[in-house]
């Protein structure tokens, strides 16, 4: 049983007639033990202690303001209220079994009924958060509770506390439950326990979602586009993809995954300008997106730009994590093959070899063509006799359904054979060995010129002794 509550109001622009209508409303919930407490704009309610930083209000820095009623809070629970909210006739009654949670929620709602932004869930979309509509009952490791109402342990608040650097557009009231959600604290809601958000909402209103229509209509916009275009994708219909991908970035201009895969649709079909075009908006909303850097990368790659590759690729390894081994591989291949053409061999040869070391076993095609690729990075610095010795390791990761892999290797290795035997020999043993060989393929014709006339000539004859006769 809560019976020991700190009411903690944020008092932010609202009028005074605002703030005393939240203050009336939690006097008549008759808790056992409690105190207001105001933090922001000037007040004169003489049932409230307050705390005045008029600088945090106008600037929206809420959580400088929820830290510093939290450390002047002196009972076990801690309520925050925006002064904008009336807690309804008996909020107190319904909300006062809520010990069972660490944080807990309330039902709010708009005068004309309107479900607000209480109990929902953290969508990412572009660049930031969307709330997503939870039903009461329903539970996700995104699940946050709209601080403009929320109950918690104050205990809860002493180990997490509120991030001081995020203003009220930064997502301060969903990182601050999520990172407690981490840290094993209870969040719910008590749904019977109800309260109005008044229609005086306040100068930032405008800058946070209060309900959930709009939210909800760009999330459920979103997510179906970019679902059709991911299908579209996968079943290589590059064409269509963009189409559906192009309409997820409308509804969410800051989407960096459909930017990215706009770009990687165009690759795709050998439009490298306008999939360079699509990773650069990728990577102006996102710079660590590693999916863009790697497409940036190969277009790169494919129009001859080896440096800038070269740059992307290294950049994109750095925030690939360790799990993502397709990823991993595919910027390394690339940053191997960006160095082999840009002409840094031994750079190539590092990476190339790294890519072989570190791949498992049994994905012997990866190995294989890693291995090649080395060879010829040494081969292209003359280094012959390292060259064979990696086109032979090569062949031998080769697996019986390895025939591409294995004329490759071979190729390779056969040349660089040759390119030893002709250094043992020496120039000019090279050339007396080209021209003896010229030597004997014209003495070859020779004889075979030869051969033939004396079969005509045999011809002729019997066909006269024939006639003859």
């Amino acid at each position: 049983m809560i019976n020991s509550i700190s009411f903690c109001i944020l008092h932010f622009g609202q009028s005074d007639a605002s703030l005393d209508a939240c203050i009336s409303g939690i006097r008549g919930q008759r808790v056992p033990d409690s105190e207001i407490i105001v933090c922001g704009m000037e007040g004169k309610n003489p049932h409230a202690r307050y705390i005045r930083n008029a600088d945090w209000a106008r600037s929206g820095e809420l959580n400088m303001m929820r830290n510093a009623l939290c450390a002047g809070a002196s009972k076990d629970f801690i309520v925050f209220l925006e002064s904008d909210i009336e807690l309804s006739p008996g909020w107190y009654e319904k909300i006062s079994g809520a010990d069972c949670l660490d944080i807990a929620g309330s039902s709010v709602r708009t005068p004309g009924g309107t479900r607000c932004v209480d109990w929902a869930c953290a969508v990412e979309l572009g660049n930031g958060r969307l709330p997503y509509p939870l039903q009461y009952d329903e539970w996700t490791d995104r699940a946050y509770i709209r601080a403009w109402l929320m109950l918690m342990r104050k205990s809860v608040w002493d180990n997490v506390k509120f991030d001081w650097g995020l203003q009220i557009d930064r997502d301060d009231d969903v990182d601050f439950c999520l990172r407690a959600a981490a840290a094993g604290y209870r969040l719910g809601v008590f749904p019977d326990a109800r309260a109005v958000l008044s229609a005086d909402a306040g100068k930032f209103a405008a800058r946070r979602h209060v309900t959930f229509e709009e939210p909800q209509r760009i999330a459920d916009g979103f997510t179906e586009a970019f679902g059709n275009g991911k299908t579209a994708f996968n079943a290589m219909d590059y064409d269509r993809a963009i189409s559906h991908f192009e309409k997820a970035a409308a509804v969410v201009p800051a989407s960096s995954a459909a930017w990215s895969h706009i770009g990687w649709s165009h690759y795709y079909k050998l439009r490298y300008a306008e999939a360079v075009k699509a990773f650069d908006a990728a990577l102006l909303l996102s710079p660590e997106h590693h999916f863009a850097l790697r497409g940036r990368g190969w277009a790169h790659i494919q129009t001859g730009k080896y440096a800038e590759a070269a740059a992307d690729l290294a950049k994109a390894l750095e925030y690939i994590k360790g799990q993502e081994r397709q990823a991993w591989h595919e910027a390394m291949r690339g940053l191997g093959w960006a160095n082999y053409h840009g002409g840094n061999f031994d750079e190539a040869v590092k990476r190339f070899t790294e890519l072989a070391q570190r791949t498992d076993a049994k994905e012997k095609g990866v190995i294989s063509e890693a291995l090649s690729a080395a060879g010829w990075s040494h081969f292209r610095k003359n280094g012959f006799n390292e060259a064979a010795d990696y086109f032979n390791r090569a062949l031998k990761d080769c697996g019986p359904d390895m025939a591409a892999h294995a004329a490759e290797a071979l190729r390779g290795l056969d040349l660089a054979v040759q390119k030893q035997r002709e250094a043992r020999l020496g120039a000019p043993a090279v050339e007396a060995a080209q021209c003896a060989a010229i030597r004997r393929t014209r003495f070859e014709k020779l004889k075979s010129s030869i051969k033939d006339r004396i079969k005509t000539l045999k011809s002729g004859i019997e066909r006269f002794i024939m006639l003859r006769d």
